[in-house]
């Protein structure tokens, strides 16, 4: 399974769980006031993520995500994509900057 099937998953999975109409997940529909999500619900859509991605997201990045899209790039950020911007990082994510985060290992 590629990232863009993925993220259509992690798209179909959302809509499952918190039942919601496809057309709402727009980019720029915020979590809390568009889709109505409460504290719930966000500790559901991380265990959306991780079932989707097979990793946890950074609590501070999932602190920063307002809107879909934001939820979004964080999920490509955790599935390795390239060209992804997280919400938590300014900067990008790209391979070589995520390496530096990491650090030693």
């Amino acid at each position: 399974m590629n990232e863009d099937d993925r993220l259509l998953r992690f798209r179909d999975l959302i809509c499952e769980r918190f039942e919601l109409d496809p057309a709402s997940l727009r980019p720029d529909a915020r979590l809390y006031e568009d889709l109505d999500l409460d504290s719930i619900d966000a500790v559901d859509l991380a265990l959306v993520i991780r079932q989707v991605t097979g990793r946890k997201i950074d609590p501070r990045a999932f602190h920063q995500a307002r809107t879909i899209g934001d939820v979004e790039r964080e999920v490509m950020h955790l599935l390795g994509a390239p060209d992804c911007t997280p919400a938590s990082s300014p900067d990008g994510c790209k391979e070589s900057s995520r390496d530096e985060q990491r650090g030693p290992t």
